[in-house]
């Protein structure tokens, strides 16, 4: 068995918001927008993002399909907390991670198949949700997919 450092991902999710809500959110970090699904129904998760910019800056970017939803849409905002002063790195790998366990159903990127960022190669990683989650699990880890077991069976 290889020997594996850790990288451990907190993430503290607040809301639900509405979308005027989260418009002033002048924030960065990853969010879940739920809403209406013609076959899983009403308020289930259906998209995850995150944000480098702003949270405002991505809810204006998601206008062009935001307003043909039938029932409104209800948001949670989730930043990282950690010391390290570049989240970007453990934002963009959260999301990725989190897409690829969850599979929401507007999201079309990132969930066949999941790739370690090469800044985590050497790692396994833990994400942690704390807060507000929604439906996100309380944890996710590369534990599973990265386990040698999978080898004996392919």
């Amino acid at each position: 068995m290889i020997e594996r450092k850790i990288e451990l991902i907190k993430i503290l999710w607040s809301g639900p918001y509405t979308p005027d809500q989260i418009r002033n959110n002048k924030k960065i970090g990853l969010y879940q927008i739920y809403g209406t699904h013609p076959i899983y129904g009403r308020n289930v998760l259906i998209y995850i993002g995150e944000t480098t910019t702003s949270f405002i800056d991505r809810i204006k970017a998601h206008q062009n399909w935001m307003q043909y939803e039938l029932d409104e849409l209800v948001f949670y905002t989730g930043e990282i907390q950690s010391e390290e002063q570049n989240n970007i790195r453990y934002i963009k790998e959260a999301e990725k991670m989190l897409l690829y366990y969850t599979c929401p159903a507007y999201n079309s990127n990132l969930i066949s198949d999941y790739m370690k960022s090469k800044d985590f190669d050497d790692f396994e990683i833990i994400i942690m949700n704390f807060g507000k989650i929604g439906s996100l699990p309380y944890e996710v880890s590369t534990f599973h997919y990265d386990s040698e077991v999978w080898d004996r069976i392919y």
